[in-house]
This record gives C-alpha cells, sequence and structure tokens, in this order.
C-alpha cells in the first residue's frame, strides 16, 4: 500500500472514533418485488427503496456492518421476525439508534383478536403470503398489533420506524392500468373470501401497535387508511426510467439535505408536500414527531444528535484511474451529464475549504457516474467525498404515452400527427411517460382523455379526427411541458431556504371562484420571482408586480400576494386541473428580459407558456458563468449550486 493511502486510512480510522461512538445503529430493511403466490402482483421498487434508505442512512452514520437487509425471496415472515428478534431487540442498548424500514405489500384482515374498534387488523405481507385452504384467512402475516409488541421490546426509546405499504383503500388511479404506479395493496377480495367485521364498540389496545401509542417513537408510513401508497415510475436522468415507492422516494431526497436540527415534523412536512405532487396518497406520521431526527433523548428533556451529518449532500468515490474519477451515484440519484463534482477528503464535514480536485460528470448510469477531472491539487482516492457545485440541466423532452381502444389502424396516424409537435416524444408501454392519452376510436369520433403521471385527468376531448385531437390537447400539452421544465429546475445543494405557502397551507384545494392569497418568505436576502403556470400552460409572474416592482426581498420577512393594501383579489378560475407555484430565487440580481414589468401595464406579467420558461432557464446559465466546462456540453445550462434556490407547490383548482 502506497504511503498516500496509508496516510488516508490512518485519518479515516481516526474520524470513525467519533465522541457519539456509544450510540450504536441497528437498521432491519425489507423490501419485496416478487411474491411467491402467483396470485399476488409483483412489485417493481421495493429493492430499489431498500437501496435508496440504506444510502440516506449513511449520511447519519449508519454503516453496511450496522444495516441487515432481506429482499424478496429471503423475506419469509420467518425471516422478518427472526431478524427483529436478533438485530432490534436483543443487540441494541438504551440510547442506541434502531430503524425498521418495510417496503413491500400491506392489506387488512378481520380482527379475530377483538381489539380493534373497526374491527379490521392491518396486516404487513411477508414474501410467502398466501391464503388459507379454505380462504378464509392468510397464512404467514405480520399482523399490527404482533408488530407492536416487537417494537415494544426494543430497549431503546430512539426508535424509527418507515412502512411503506398500504394497509387498507382502493386503486382507481387510471395510471395503474398503464404500468406508471402499482398499488402497493393486496385487495381482501382478490385472495380470500369476503368477510364482514364484526361490529363493536372501541375498545383500548392492550399493547402499543403500529399506530405507535410509545410516544417516544416515531412512525412514518405512506399513506392514510383510506388511501393507497403506490410503487410509481420514476424519469431518470439517462433517458431511461426506474421504479420506486413515492413515500420513499421523497423520504430519502428530504433526509439529503436534513441537519442534525432538523425535527421529523420539519421533515414531514417536506415530504408530504412533495409526495402530493406526485401522488394522490397523504403519508402519516405519528409519535415523537418534535424530536430531531436521530436524536437522542437525556433526562432532562434535551436532545443530543447521535451524529452530526455534514453540511452539504455528499457522494463517495469508488475508483480513481488516470483522470477520471467514478463516484456512487448515478441517474437514478438525480445525476446529469456535464455537472460539476467539488472532491473533498473522507474526513471533511463542512465542506468550505479549497477541494482537492474538481470532476465534471461525462457518463452516468443508473447508480454510477464518471466524471473527468478538471482540476486537480492534491491526490484523491476511493472514500473521498463528491460534492456537486454545479448542476447541468440538459435539453428535454415530454413524454407521451398513447393507448387506443378500438380501431387500432388510427395508431400510426395519431403518432405521426404527435409526432410533429416540437419537444413531444411517444413512447412505448412499459417505459416512464410524464403523461398518458387514452383514446377510444368511434364510428364517427375520437374521445380522449389526457391523464398525468399522478393519474389525475387532465383533459377529455372529443374530435373528428387524428389532427383536431391533437390541436386540442395541445395546451395541456403545452401546461405539462411548462410544469415539467419548471419542476426540474431544483438545486440539490441550496445555500439557503425559501418556503412558498397559501392562505390553505402548503396542499391547497381551491374551487372555481374563490379567491387565493400566496405567501413566501427567505431565510436570507436575496432577488426572487414567483410564478404560477395554470391549467393552460399561461405562465404569470406573480412577484415581482406593479404594486412591488423590485424582486429584491428582505430575509424572513413574510410577503403577501395579494397584501391588504393591494387593491385587487385573485381567483381561482375554469378550467380545473393542477397549477403549479414556483420560486426561484438568486443571490445576484439577474436581468432576464423576456420578465421585464415595463412589457405590461397590468399588475402581472403575461410571460406566455413553454418557450419562455426554456428563455428564462437559459438567461440564469448565462447570468452565472461556469469555469471549466466542457465545450462539447456548450448547449447544457449549468447553474452553480451556491447562488440560487427554488421552491414549489401544487394548487389543485377543482
Amino acid at each position: 500500500m502506497s504511503r498516500l493511502k496509508l496516510f488516508w486510512a490512518f485519518i479515516l480510522l481516526c474520524f470513525l472514533i467519533q465522541p457519539n461512538a456509544s450510540a450504536k445503529r441497528w437498521a432491519l430493511l425489507v423490501g419485496i418485488n416478487d411474491y411467491v403466490n402467483p396470485e399476488i402482483r409483483d412489485l417493481r421498487g421495493c429493492e430499489r427503496d431498500v437501496s435508496l434508505m440504506a444510502e440516506a442512512l449513511k449520511r447519519f452514520g449508519f454503516t453496511t456492518e450496522d444495516m441487515k437487509i432481506l429482499l424478496s425471496r429471503n423475506a419469509t415472515r420467518h425471516a422478518i421476525l427472526s431478524a427483529f428478534e436478533e438485530w432490534l431487540i436483543k443487540k441494541p442498548k438504551p440510547g442506541d439508534v434502531v430503524v425498521f424500514y418495510f417496503s413491500g405489500h400491506g392489506s387488512r384482515v378481520v380482527d379475530e383478536s377483538g381489539d380493534e374498534s373497526d374491527g379490521w387488523d392491518e396486516i404487513l405481507c411477508p414474501v410467502d403470503l398466501t391464503p388459507t385452504a379454505n380462504r378464509e384467512r392468510y397464512q404467514n402475516p405480520i399482523l399490527d398489533d404482533e408488530l407492536g409488541k416487537l417494537i415494544h421490546q426494543i430497549p431503546t426509546d430512539n426508535v424509527t420506524v418507515i412502512l411503506d405499504s398500504c394497509h387498507s383503500g382502493t386503486a382507481t388511479k387510471s395510471l395503474v392500468d398503464a404500468g406508471l404506479t402499482i398499488p402497493k395493496m393486496i385487495s381482501r377480495d382478490l385472495l380470500l373470501k369476503r368477510r364482514k367485521p364484526p361490529n363493536r364498540l372501541s375498545k383500548q389496545r392492550e399493547s402499543i401497535s403500529i399506530e405507535m401509542q410509545n410516544a417516544n417513537h416515531v412512525l412514518i408510513s405512506g399513506s392514510a387508511a383510506e388511501e393507497v401508497s403506490l410503487d410509481a415510475m420514476w424519469p431518470s436522468t439517462d433517458g431511461k426510467s426506474f421504479f420506486a415507492g413515492v413515500l420513499t422516494k421523497n423520504l430519502v431526497e428530504a433526509l439529503r439535505g436534513a441537519t442534525e436540527e432538523t425535527r421529523y415534523v420539519d421533515l414531514m412536512e417536506e415530504v408530504s408536500k412533495a409526495v402530493r405532487q406526485r401522488s394522490p396518497q397523504t403519508p402519516q406520521f405519528e409519535g415523537d414527531i418534535n424530536r430531531p431526527i436521530f436524536a437522542r433523548r437525556n433526562s432532562d428533556g434535551t436532545f443530543t444528535p447521535t451524529v452530526v451529518p455534514p453540511a452539504k449532500p455528499f457522494v463517495l468515490v469508488t475508483k480513481v484511474e488516470e483522470n477520471l474519477v467514478t463516484i456512487k451515484a448515478g441517474s437514478v440519484q438525480g445525476v446529469t451529464k456535464g455537472s460539476l463534482y467539488e472532491i473533498f477528503s473522507p474526513i471533511e464535514n463542512s465542506f468550505t475549504g479549497n477541494p482537492l480536485a474538481l470532476i465534471q460528470i461525462m457518463s452516468v448510469s443508473t447508480d454510477r457516474s464518471t466524471g473527468k477531472i478538471l482540476k486537480s491539487g492534491f491526490s484523491i482516492v476511493p472514500l473521498c467525498r463528491a460534492v456537486e457545485s454545479s448542476h447541468a440541466y440538459p435539453p428535454d423532452k415530454l413524454y407521451l404515452q398513447v393507448r387506443i381502444s378500438g380501431d387500432s389502424s388510427q395508431s400510426e396516424k395519431l403518432n405521426e400527427v404527435f409526432s410533429k409537435i416540437p419537444d413531444l416524444v411517444i413512447v412505448e408501454y412499459g417505459r416512464y411517460a410524464d403523461v398518458v392519452l387514452e383514446v377510444q376510436v368511434g364510428d364517427a369520433q375520437l374521445n380522449g382523455n389526457l391523464i398525468s403521471d399522478d393519474g389525475v385527468i387532465l383533459d377529455k376531448v372529443t374530435a373528428s379526427d387524428v389532427a383536431e385531437l391533437a390541436e386540442k390537447l395541445r395546451p395541456k400539452l403545452e401546461n405539462a411541458f411548462a410544469v415539467k421544465r419548471l419542476m426540474r429546475l431544483k438545486n440539490p445543494n441550496p445555500p439557503f431556504k425559501i418556503t412558498v405557502w397559501t392562505d390553505r397551507g402548503n396542499r391547497p384545494v381551491y374551487h372555481i371562484g374563490e379567491a387565493a392569497v400566496f405567501k413566501f418568505k427567505s431565510e436570507q436576502n436575496c432577488y426572487l420571482t414567483l410564478l404560477n403556470v395554470d391549467t393552460q400552460g399561461q405562465v404569470t409572474m406573480l412577484f415581482p408586480n406593479a404594486y412591488h416592482p423590485s424582486n429584491r426581498i428582505i430575509a424572513n420577512k413574510t410577503y403577501t400576494i395579494p397584501s391588504d393594501d393591494m387593491k385587487f383579489k385573485i381567483f381561482a378560475r375554469e378550467p380545473t386541473g393542477k397549477q403549479l407555484i414556483k420560486v426561484i430565487a438568486t443571490t445576484t440580481p439577474v436581468t432576464i428580459p423576456e420578465f421585464d414589468l415595463n412589457r405590461t401595464k397590468d399588475i402581472f406579467l403575461s410571460v406566455g407558456g413553454v418557450n419562455e420558461i426554456h428563455s428564462f432557464t437559459k438567461e440564469l446559465g448565462r447570468a452565472f458563468i461556469v469555469e471549466g466546462t466542457d465545450r462539447e456540453m456548450e448547449n447544457i445550462i449549468h447553474l452553480p449550486t451556491s447562488k440560487w434556490v427554488t421552491s414549489e407547490l401544487i394548487a389543485e383548482i377543482r
């Protein structure tokens, strides 16, 4: 071994001997894609969920040795319960950090013990779940009461339970059939004889359940009792797609930016907001939700972090060959070709000093990326930490999947007409699509439903021919593309935080004719633009406006549109659907001609649709010159992570 590698090994060993080493970490992670019983629909993202969660936990001090992982065929009832007993009950000591994570199917069965007020027991579904011979019950379920008793035996109060599964509810969204989402629920009526739960009065439970009656624990679950948790297809930056749980995907992204001061309630408010933008499910969280994440409770009621997360999200260097560096992150983690990463030592936590090297990503695969060294002042080795300093935004398209019922001869005509729409790509079944078009071909007309990737019908259109159908759908397609481009505009390592909400919170629903009020606040003085994309793709700049022509705002001050002194109101108007409210803030002023208020005498500036959004991002890229980028990537927009932030929410108009 070279002297350099010996030096890094010694430094890393010293780093691992931490003051908080007395608080050990134990995690049991279960993910089931392939069920033994052929009647149970397999899932596609649960093993990926486990991989994502394992990497997220490492930011909080968990190592590979701290985790026991059970995947698919190894996740039997016996294996899960045995691992729970041996790993989470017998090994931990008081003050240790314990995590139980399950991604797979859930269901419910008639309560036989009499302790459920609604007559149902919720269950987790191991890989060997199967109905009994008489189809009255399941064999090998894990009941909520059973899981609750196990949790109660864990000898530490620092326990987090995460269940990305369904316990009840029905799946009604169209995209379940389109192959873009799969409900993580086994319907009772699919496998068992229909049985009604007995009528009974509410009765106190005899022990802790997965509702987490022990307030020192925290339960995070994917959906409310009447909803389903979804296993969804996600776009990746390499043009392909992958499946992952909606809860897990957003929870992992929120954990990447969490600090030692982030409380569970703060974390889950962010997660819930993000989930609702992608899925109709509502994540639930119960227990000691005001506790900082994975923090240890002291006898005086205060908390001590078991580990201080690094100041910024980082990924590990796995290989160094000549001038090429491989990092352990790829399209699933949002890495894009052309992005810049600064390389720091394996023990760096603040990432404020001079980096060892600067690399630019040249190729991206699912879980790995390779970059070439642009600048280097010191040798780098595996286990060095890579922090993104500039995110690249390659050109993108809107992906449309067409499903035809009736006369299949219309399929070729549809594809030909839609392929002529700029920035629109027709994709086959089984690939990710931003929107799905379901077309029913009749004798004299075409009936089309345009559906978003979360199953919401964006538009219903009747036309006499394919050309008319495409023209009628064009506004909604442009809206979908504008929303996609703005949603894609995110900063992976923001220098500060901004929040946006309405008078109805951060998951607002308005009916036609109701007034809406928008609010925002920043942690730092900045220059802020607030955009609204309506259901027709029209983009309106709500801030700055005629009443507030300067877009400079003051830190920690709440701004309201419209405020009490503004002589107007904003009303929800037809058509129904989803509207995007997007905040983009920069640390220095940026001049964008298309967003000049002098272009209008109205209160707000209308800036058009998807073309103006593309122009907006291009101007941002020109404003922030990134040195060292490769010439062959000049058409890619680069935005330094230290100079801008974003936030958004979706408002639903009904």
